[in-house]
C-alpha cells in the first residue's frame, strides 16, 4: 500500500513538472547571462575599433597638413633665394637706385627699377613671413612641443598621458589638427601674396635689364 501511495506521489510530480522545471530556469538564465556577457564585448570591441578608426582617420589628416604646411614653407625659400639672387644682381648693375630721383622727371628706366625693386623686396618679405616659425596655439597640451613644455617635469607629463583615454588622445589630435590647418592656411595666403608681388618684380626686372 505504501509503494502504491509513493509511486503515485512521484507519478503526479512527474505530472506537474515541479522536477525539470527548475533546472530549465537555471539553464535558460545562465544562457541569458551569456548572451548578455557577449554583446558587450562586441559592444567595447566595435567601440574600441571606431576609436582606433578616428585615430587614424585624424593621423592622415595631420599628415597632410604637415606635408602643405612643408611644402608652403619649401616654396617660399626657393622664391626667396631665386628673389634676393635677382635683387643683389640688380644692384650688381646699380639698377636698383634708378628711382631714387624726383618722380617728376622719371622714365620708363625709373618706372622699371622702381617696380622690379619694390616688387621684389615686398615678395622676399612675404616669403620670409611664410618662413617664419607659428609658436601659437594651446598653452598647455600634450602634442604640440611649445606646449608640452608647459609641464612642470617630464614626469608630470607622461603621468598625465598614461591616464589619457583613446578618445581624450583622438580629441587632442583633432585639435591640433585644427590648430595647424591655420598655420598652414596663413602661411599659404602670405606666399600666395609673395608670388604676387615677387612675380611683379621679375617680369619689371628682365624688361629693365633689356631696355637698359
Amino acid at each position: 500500500m505504501q509503494t502504491q501511495n509513493h509511486q503515485s506521489s512521484t507519478a503526479d510530480e512527474l505530472a506537474s513538472g515541479d522536477i525539470s522545471s527548475a533546472p530549465l530556469a537555471a539553464n535558460h538564465s545562465s544562457s541569458a547571462n551569456t548572451d548578455t556577457i557577449k554583446a558587450d564585448i562586441f559592444n567595447t570591441a566595435d567601440e574600441l575599433k571606431e576609436l582606433e578608426l578616428r585615430l587614424k582617420f585624424g593621423e592622415e589628416i595631420h599628415q597632410s597638413i604637415r606635408h602643405s604646411i612643408r611644402l608652403a614653407d619649401q616654396k617660399a625659400a626657393i622664391f626667396l633665394a631665386g628673389a634676393t639672387a635677382l635683387l643683389t644682381y640688380l644692384n650688381t648693375l646699380g639698377l636698383t637706385n634708378k628711382w631714387i630721383t624726383n618722380p617728376s622727371s622719371w622714365g620708363l628706366i625709373h618706372v622699371l627699377s622702381f617696380t622690379a625693386t619694390l616688387g621684389l623686396v615686398i615678395g622676399c618679405v612675404f616669403c620670409a613671413f611664410t618662413i617664419m616659425p607659428r609658436l601659437d596655439g594651446t598653452k598647455k597640451g600634450i602634442i604640440f612641443f611649445n606646449a608640452i613644455g608647459e609641464y612642470g617635469s617630464a614626469s608630470e607629463y607622461s603621468e598625465h598621458m598614461l591616464t589619457r583615454k583613446i578618445s581624450q588622445l583622438c580629441d587632442a589630435e583633432y585639435r591640433h589638427t585644427y590648430e595647424l590647418s591655420g598655420v598652414c592656411r596663413a602661411k599659404y595666403n602670405s606666399i600666395i601674396y609673395g608670388f604676387w608681388f615677387g612675380i611683379v618684380g621679375v617680369f619689371s626686372a628682365f624688361a629693365l635689364l633689356a631696355f637698359k
